[in-house]
């Protein structure tokens, strides 16, 4: 699904979602991770109960690549972490 469509399907709703497909932008000096394609995973009640399933999942799943976000979110864009020398 799309961000919108899923932000459409789950108003005001704490999700994990996996990402199914992405791709890096160039932006300003660095760049930026965009989520074109993601499924939902599982609905949770508020943002610790979707954190508390995030790292379960991970663990039981550590080769998907999952996420916990919130539909308020205009749209699915990170920026890398940096690292530190």
């Amino acid at each position: 699904m799309r961000w919108s469509d899923v932000c459409a399907a789950y108003p005001a709703q704490w999700l994990v979602i996996e990402v199914l497909e992405g791709h890096t932008e160039k932006h300003g000096d660095g760049c930026r991770r965009v989520l074109d394609r993601v499924d939902v995973i599982e609905v949770c009640a508020d943002g610790r109960a979707a954190l508390h399933r995030y790292r379960e999942l991970c663990r039981a799943m550590p080769d998907r690549a999952l996420c916990y976000v919130h539909t308020s979110y205009p749209a699915l864009e990170f920026e890398p972490a940096r690292l530190s020398a």
